[in-house]
């Protein structure tokens, strides 16, 4: 799933980074395009957070092929890009058949952010702290042939600070697609800094 997951990173921050902008303020004081880097980066950091844990190893099924199956809760800190930390507490549920490479991967992390330092896909930097935190969920399926369906939710409050402004921002959407060799499909809706929003994004490969 390894491959899997790289495609599915790098795709969905594509999809992200599609969104439309224009130059319109927002009640937080940023504007229209960089609410959408704010988001952008929050996603990515978060999905990066996500899939770079330490999970353990993977149980041995004594009859039949290798299982990766068990339950696990993690707590760490974990380098931000550009400066600061992430505490991330998250608790890990995996089903993986190791020989088709078909299973499950259900996340559910909190992250608190301390004077973490996230860059948009604009250049924008925007320094994040805990305000309390952000709840990333994110369930991911694969099957034997690499087709992949996913959905989850980033929810939660974040203080933000740019080179010349600070606020803070509530958060609160949801996401899901799929993805294949033979391309990709990306679709969320909900609120960023009281922005409503609701995209959707496909590709052919």
């Amino acid at each position: 799933m390894k491959s899997t997951v790289r495609y599915l990173a790098m795709a969905t921050m594509l999809s992200m980074a599609a969104c439309g902008s224009d130059d319109s303020v927002t009640p937080g004081n940023l504007t229209q395009a960089e609410v959408e880097e704010l988001a952008t980066a929050i996603f990515s950091q978060s999905f990066f957070d996500a899939m770079t844990l330490n999970y353990g190893p993977g149980a041995q099924s004594p009859e039949g092929p290798a299982l990766a199956q068990y339950t696990t809760t993690v707590e760490t800190t974990g380098q931000c890009p550009m400066g600061g930390q992430v505490a991330i507490d998250a608790f890990v549920d995996v089903d993986q058949n190791d020989d088709t490479g078909a299973g499950t991967i259900d996340f559910s992390v909190e992250l608190i952010h301390a004077a973490c330092v996230v860059q948009g896909d604009m250049g924008t930097q925007f320094t994040l702290n805990g305000d309390p935190n952000l709840l990333f969920d994110f369930l991911m399926s694969s099957d034997a042939q690499e087709n992949v369906t996913f959905s989850g939710s980033i929810s939660g409050a974040v203080a933000w600070a740019t080179s010349d402004r600070e606020g803070s921002c509530t958060i609160g959407y949801e996401f899901s697609g799929n993805s294949s060799q033979n391309g990709f499909s990306f679709q969320t809706n909900g609120s960023v800094c009281g922005t409503q929003f609701s995209e959707s994004f496909s590709f052919s490969g």
